[in-house]
């Protein structure tokens, strides 16, 4: 709930609304949104599976950001020469951020 109250108060109502309903983000947003429903249902296991469908959802909502935390953690003073001589981890964020649509990507 902070979470969306965030973000309403970030952007405004109409701009959060758009974001949530934009054709590219919506799996994230039916994942995260029945995440939520069935945190508030609080049945058996549901909060668990609740939380790990919002975790999903924003990770859906959120994969296109991937790739500037990726560049930020390049400049960082110890882990930035690992991440940036690791090309593994290039890989990775680029096929996480993506969404395994990369056709370039060949797994070594």
């Amino acid at each position: 709930m902070s979470f969306l109250l965030g973000v309403v108060t970030l952007v405004g109502p109409k701009n959060a609304v758009m974001f949530f309903v934009k054709k590219t983000k919506i799996r994230g947003s039916l994942m995260f949104f029945s995440g939520f429903a069935m945190i508030i249902v609080g049945w058996f296991m549901f909060t668990t599976v609740g939380f790990l469908l919002q975790v999903y959802g924003l990770f859906l909502l959120f994969r296109s950001f991937l790739r500037t935390v990726f560049s930020y953690m390049q400049t960082l003073p110890f882990i930035g020469p690992l991440v940036r001589n690791s090309q593994l981890i290039h890989k990775l964020v680029e096929y996480l951020a993506d969404g395994g649509k990369n056709q370039n990507y060949q797994a070594s």
